[in-house]
């Protein structure tokens, strides 16, 4: 399902959320559907990656955002593009164009 919308999506589109719906209705839609399916889409590396001395953090939609922006981060820092450059590009594709917001995802606040 995931392949076939990154298909068909253009680049600064937003995936999940169709045309006529509201983005926090289609965010209510995706964290229902990590509530029922997570153990069909987590896996061992990212709950490694969420552990913590209690246990390890579940997956919720908000993670998924903070995934993909340090993902996409990288990738375009990899290609040569400048922080402010790639943080420019990514803000826009998440939906906050502000480039600001780009540290509190990585972290850096």
């Amino acid at each position: 399902m995931l392949t076939e919308r990154l298909r068909t999506v253009e680049r600064g589109e937003k995936i999940f959320v169709q045309p006529t719906e509201k983005t926090h209705h289609a965010i209510n839609r995706i964290e229902k559907y990590l509530g029922r399916h997570r153990e069909n889409v987590e896996t061992q590396e990212g709950r490694e990656r969420r552990s913590h001395d209690d246990g390890y953090n579940k997956l919720t939609f908000h993670g998924l955002r903070y995934n993909y922006v340090q993902d996409r981060m990288n990738r375009e820092m990899l290609h040569g593009r400048r922080f402010r450059e790639a943080a420019a590009m990514v803000t826009k594709e998440v939906g906050h164009e502000r480039i600001n917001v780009i540290n509190t995802y990585l972290g850096k606040t």
